[in-house]
């Protein structure tokens, strides 16, 4: 089992991969990338320069559900996290949050990490497909994409060759292929089998 860790260790050590990078400023709420606090009932105290906005701002009760994951960590004597959203408006900024009790104290120690930009490329990523998707249903083009195993996961709504697309979703792509050359492919044949 690790030991406890005092307040002072956690901030003086570098993470991994961090050693000699400048702490980011952020836009929103200046220098919370790798911020570290020290929150008590009685207040927040910033480990470093970078954290001081964050520290003011949970200090003011501007940051309440921050100050209930600490309460949480404290009360339950684990760790706890989150990912919090603070707004001003038109802006926002997602910051990932641990809090983790500190052994033998009634205090907490507060890690932020910046983690707009993922969260903003996720949304972009999510939204770019949604339209694509968008566009190809209303295509008259027959459009499918297959996953790792060659399973159809996607095919336009109105299917091919005699098969709905409900029909085809999670079959093996491979299944519609011809074994002979000049062979009717089996989804001609059910065609033909369907008008009959």
């Amino acid at each position: 089992m690790a030991r406890p860790v005092k307040a002072e260790e956690a901030v003086s050590r570098p993470a991994r991969g961090q050693a000699g990078l400048a702490l980011a400023e952020s836009a929103l709420v200046g220098g919370t990338v790798g911020a570290a606090i020290v929150v008590s009932a009685a207040n927040a105290e910033a480990l470093s320069g970078s954290a001081a906005p964050l520290a003011q701002m949970l200090g003011n009760g501007q940051l309440p559900r921050l100050a209930k994951l600490a309460e949480r960590a404290l009360a339950r004597g684990q760790a706890g996290r989150e990912v919090i959203v603070v707004a001003d408006g038109e802006r926002e900024q997602a910051l990932d949050c641990a809090a983790l009790p500190l052994a033998g104290e009634a205090r907490v120690l507060v890690l932020a990490h910046d983690v707009s930009l993922t969260r903003n490329l996720h949304r972009a990523l999510v939204d770019s497909r949604q339209r694509y998707k968008d566009l190809v249903e209303c295509s008259t083009d027959f459009a499918w994409e297959t996953d790792a195993t060659g399973r159809f996961v996607f095919v336009t709504p109105r299917g091919t060759h005699g098969y709905q697309a409900v029909e085809l979703v999670g079959r093996q792509a491979v299944e519609f292929q011809l074994d002979e050359p000049g062979e009717d492919p089996p989804s001609c044949r059910r065609c033909r089998s369907r008008t009959a």
